[in-house]
């Protein structure tokens, strides 16, 4: 992944903080691992139930299987949680590292037409780091040997994964249908933000000529942790629905 960062002299401050992030994403990579082997715990607590628990009666292996069973199913909800906010501290992270340096190149730069926009291009790059497509990358190797290990152990368990999927698809609709109103306020905020930007960017002669450059750029930095402040909760209450469904996987 970090071989795939950007090497030109422009881009060094953003590979700096990107690698400065390191820890958090290969974290990440590791819970997503460990979360990953814990979705067969459905599968081979079954497993187990059919070949010791039913030809023999035996209570007491049932009860300690199921014992088990949930305390990996529990531990597989808290590394879920664990992951989704080891990635919304790498976004924030990045933004504390990098947001007032970008304003400060905006307002420095001459010529503001070609930069107002260079924040919510930065929020792109953000966002695909530190959001639900970077858990769908990490995720994605894991599917095929999931579902090869389930049919591996019957066909009726591989179609019952895919079942399985449909109805995670629809916990997902429900957890968007949740988190809309929330995101809604964020976008919002975020738009506000980009006009302030765009609108300091607009008058940075005016600003530099009155000495407000540094207030300018601290006023725009607020702004933009409220913003990404309240992106931040949207994401940690739409990961609510996600652990369960993880939980019931």
């Amino acid at each position: 992944m970090f071989n795939l960062l950007p090497t030109s002299a422009g881009a060094e401050p953003l590979r700096q903080a990107v690698l400065a992030c390191r820890t958090h994403l290969i974290g990440a990579a590791v819970f997503s691992a460990l979360v990953n082997l814990l979705y067969l715990t459905p599968t081979l607590y079954m497993l187990q139930v059919y070949d010791r628990v039913v030809p023999t009666g035996g209570l007491t292996t049932l009860v300690l299987i199921s014992a088990v069973a949930l305390f990996a199913l529990a531990a597989l909800a808290a590394l879920d949680w664990l992951r989704v906010r080891i990635l919304l501290r790498t976004g924030l992270k990045l933004d504390q590292a990098l947001t007032s340096r970008i304003l400060a190149r905006t307002v420095d730069l001459r010529g503001a037409a070609p930069n107002v926009h260079v924040l919510r291009e930065f929020d792109h790059v953000r966002t695909a780091l530190s959001g639900q497509g970077t858990l769908a990358v990490l995720d994605a190797p894991w599917t095929p040997i999931f579902l090869m290990c389930c049919f591996l152990l019957h066909w009726s368990i591989g179609f019952l994964t895919l079942f399985g999927g449909l109805v995670l698809f629809l916990l997902a609709w429900l957890n968007e249908r949740d988190t809309r109103e929330r995101i809604r306020h964020a976008a919002d905020s975020a738009s506000a933000a980009y006009a302030a930007q765009e609108s300091l960017a607009a008058q940075a002669e005016v600003v530099r000529a009155l000495g407000m450059r540094a207030n300018s750029i601290a006023r725009q930095a607020d702004e933009r942790r409220r913003a990404v402040q309240q992106q931040a909760d949207a994401n940690m209450a739409g990961g609510a629905i996600p652990g369960r469904s993880n939980s019931c996987g």
